[in-house]
């Protein structure tokens, strides 16, 4: 998780916003772009937004608006329709069609943001 982090901070740094770290962590020997606020919790709340356990800085992403559905421009290939409302369901669905190669993902209005 560390890595995937420390991947997003230097190939987007623009769409960065703030990263999360327990009071007493802190992230020296990375390059945080300026316009990342850092956010310092409580142990007992860092963990309550860690649901993994993971103990790593938890990354606060910008993303633009999805693109509305249009049947009309339907690709070739199998296109999965998401409707979870889970936001672990929804990264889980999302990676597993990648692996099997959907050549699109719907998100539909009642999923949570992937």
């Amino acid at each position: 998780m560390k890595e995937q982090v420390r991947e997003i901070l230097e190939a987007f740094p623009e769409r960065c916003a703030g990263l999360i770290l327990r009071r007493d962590q802190d992230v020296f020997d990375w390059i945080v772009p300026e316009n990342v606020r850092r956010y310092h919790l409580a142990p007992g709340l860092f963990r309550e937004l860690d649901v993994y356990g993971t103990e790593q800085p938890i990354l606060l992403v910008q993303v633009g608006q999805f693109p509305l559905w249009n049947p009309d421009q339907w690709p070739g290939g199998c296109t999965l329709f998401v409707p979870f409302q889970d936001p672990t369901n929804v990264g889980a669905v999302i990676r597993s069609a990648a692996a099997f190669g959907v050549s699109q993902v719907v998100m539909l209005k009642e999923s949570a943001h992937p």
